[in-house]
């Protein structure tokens, strides 16, 4: 016991860690993404959401030509 708890401490921080020393969780478990991981924004701008007011204003430009049109 004394043996495990001194390894936990040397590798407290540590990149890799002995299998022996890892979380007894099961395998899907330990492969899930994290929290802040899935449900980070990635960022990109969505089809149909406008998030500027000058490409809102364009795409309300467009709408209003389409129908003059028809």
């Amino acid at each position: 016991m004394k043996q495990k708890a001194e390894a936990r401490k040397q590798y407290k921080g540590k990149k890799y860690v002995p299998l022996d020393l890892r979380p007894k969780k099961t395998r899907k478990i330990r492969q899930a993404l994290k929290a802040e991981q899935k449900y980070a924004s990635l960022g990109g701008r969505r089809r149909g959401v406008c998030y500027h007011w000058d490409g809102c204003l364009w795409w309300l430009l467009l709408c209003w030509l389409r129908e003059a049109g028809q």
